[in-house]
């Protein structure tokens, strides 16, 4: 890939992160409130309410969001995509409204499914918050499609700026706890939705086309059911979790997942990007070029990995003590195992997009298959023996079984993936975490940790100097941006 194309993605990738930094910033500056301001039986009923959220976002799009990314990314035709766009418009408001009509038929029954731990007050919000985030989410995949990286900066920014504003207010002086935090998420939804059909600025009408339908609804519905796996293995274990051991455990593990989550959701950033750009590459049937852009993603998803492993061993327990307080310290190695499972998750984002991309969108539905009944069995294994900490091993067994299947099936697509650019510096990054088991971490362990992993990276070409080149230019770039803006003011 040429260094004008990689600068161009990458230009593309900051555009998209920094809206998405604003966002993990904010959310853990919340976080500062919940654990300072609310119980952990509290906190934890509001996550079931997340839960349930997801699951009802999940079961409401049918595959139709990443498919509407893929389609619009695929044509330059102006009116075939107002087509696309306005029929899944239509499609994700009716498919939300039968969702919320069965929330409220049977509000009763969900109410005894979650045995009690959601307050059925909390429930009533259920039908808005999967009406407003189903709109906002499909809005979302349009843009991307669109390449609207700043737009969708804009709206990350927004919302995580008004929902911190809101919890201080709702939770602190207002004292409304877990109600408060309904509404600090609720508006900020509202507010970003305005803005994103202000952003796709396509003219919405009421077009629905039903070839346009078809061809959407057939290419996306193994992406559904992926969809759903990947909610299953990704949720099922804090509802496990519930199930044994209560909303105060919950709330241990939501803790220890939300640096990971909030990492992951940076790392979006790139997918976002990644997957248009795949597309349109495989369009012109450039192959080798997709393999060089897929494997630089994988050897650098690796090492920046292992940096941030390496990083949670050394500041893990400082950072929970300090931010989240001494109630939370158990959350600290769930929080460091997450941080090792974080790695494989990107890689196999990677991959799967990729795969989804040259159109082998049932592939990454086969491999969620196996995953899924591999960790679900293993939750129910792992979680009443090792609690928390069972959870995140099942993930990690689940991960690396299937890696394997994503490269077999690219490589039947003539994308050609290394598997040693990542498993190179996930061994050295294995070598380096036994070193706990002979010396007691400390900073001074942990920084020449740290360095030793970087300098080893260099020399065996895990980091190679065009990488610093390109880091080195996109923040010129990015400082001059800012100097300019600054200068104008």
């Amino acid at each position: 890939m040429s260094k004008s194309s990689l600068s161009h993605f990458f230009s593309n990738v900051l555009s998209s992160g920094l809206g998405k930094v604003s966002t993990v910033v904010f959310g853990i500056l919340c976080m500062l409130v919940y654990a300072r301001w609310m119980s952990q039986e509290e906190y934890g009923g509001f996550v079931l309410l997340q839960v349930l959220i997801s699951l009802g976002l999940s079961f409401g799009e049918l595959g139709m969001d990443t498919v509407t990314t893929r389609f619009i990314a695929g044509t330059e035709d102006i009116r075939e995509r107002r087509k696309i766009i306005n029929t899944g418009i239509i499609f994700r408001a009716l498919s939300m409204v039968l969702i919320c009509i069965l929330i409220f038929l049977f509000d009763d029954n969900l109410y005894q499914l979650m045995g009690g731990k959601v307050p059925q007050l909390l429930l009533l919000y259920l039908p808005a918050f999967l009406f407003v985030e189903g709109l906002l989410d499909y809005y979302a995949y349009i843009l991307q499609g669109l390449l609207k990286f700043k737009s969708l900066a804009i709206i990350n920014f927004t919302y995580g700026l008004t929902s911190l504003i809101l919890t201080v207010i709702l939770v602190i002086p207002l004292d409304m706890g877990a109600h408060g935090l309904v509404w600090a998420r609720l508006v900020p939804n509202i507010l970003c939705l305005i803005i994103s059909i202000m952003a796709v600025q396509s003219g919405f009408r009421f077009e629905f086309d039903l070839e346009w339908f078809k061809r959407l609804f057939k290419f996306g519905l193994p992406l559904y059911g992926n969809k759903l796996l990947a909610f299953a293995y990704s949720r099922a274990d804090t509802l496990v979790i519930g199930y044994f051991f209560g909303p105060a455990e919950i709330a241990i593990y939501e803790f220890a997942r939300r640096i990971p989550e909030s990492i992951e959701m940076l790392y979006t950033s790139f997918i976002e990007v990644f997957f248009p750009y795949i597309t349109n590459l495989f369009s012109s049937k450039q192959f080798e070029r997709i393999s060089n852009m897929v494997n630089h993603a994988n050897r650098l998803t690796a090492f920046l990995g292992g940096l941030a492993v390496i990083l949670s061993f050394g500041l893990g327990d400082w950072f929970f003590r300090v931010f989240f307080s001494e109630q939370y310290l158990p959350s600290v190695p769930p929080f460091i195992a997450l941080m090792v499972v974080l790695i494989f998750i990107a890689l196999d984002s990677n991959m799967g997009y990729t795969l989804v991309a040259i159109g082998e969108q049932e592939k990454p539905l086969f491999i969620n298959i196996i995953r899924f009944g591999i960790v679900l069995g293993s939750y129910f294994i792992l979680i009443p023996m090792f609690q928390v900490v069972g959870a995140v091993i099942a993930s990690l067994i689940g991960l690396a079984v299937v890696n394997p299947l994503n490269v077999f099936f690219l490589r039947r697509k003539q994308v050609e993936v290394s598997i040693s650019a990542y498993v190179k510096p996930l061994f050295l990054l294995s070598l380096g975490l036994a070193l706990y088991f002979v010396y007691e971490s400390n900073i001074i362990i942990d920084l020449v940790f740290l360095v030793m992993f970087t300098v080893i990276s260099f020399n065996s070409g895990i980091l190679r100097r065009e990488d610093l080149q390109l880091f080195q230019a996109e923040a010129g770039k990015l400082i001059t941006r800012f100097n300019r803006r600054f200068s104008h003011e």
